[in-house]
């Protein structure tokens, strides 16, 4: 099953992590620093993982749109041949009875 990162928790998250700016370059870094720092790795991960699959779904709609429209293209040439064929086999009756 994949794992989704919710806007509202990285936002979350990236709140509580807002202690950590600034520390950055203090020359022995914290534990916690470190570990959000990670978690923040973490997260950008899983974000790039999720942009990755939302770009490839995308391509794989926008070809199933092109296929449809095509489809659809198709579908009412054969309607507008098959309406022409109608009208031309009635009016080929109407023709024969009214020469009867």
């Amino acid at each position: 099953m994949e794992k989704k990162v919710h806007w509202k928790y990285f936002c979350f998250q990236l709140k509580k992590s807002e202690g950590w700016k600034g520390k950055l370059s203090s020359k022995d870094s914290s534990p916690t620093l470190a570990s959000k720092v990670d978690q923040l790795e973490g997260m950008l991960k899983m974000l790039r993982e999720d942009l990755k699959k939302e770009k490839e779904d995308k391509a794989h709609l926008q070809a199933e749109v092109q296929h449809l429209r095509e489809d659809n293209l198709r579908l009412q040439e054969e309607s507008q041949n098959a309406s022409d064929k109608l009208k031309k086999f009635t009016e080929w009756v109407f023709n024969t009875i009214d020469m009867s």
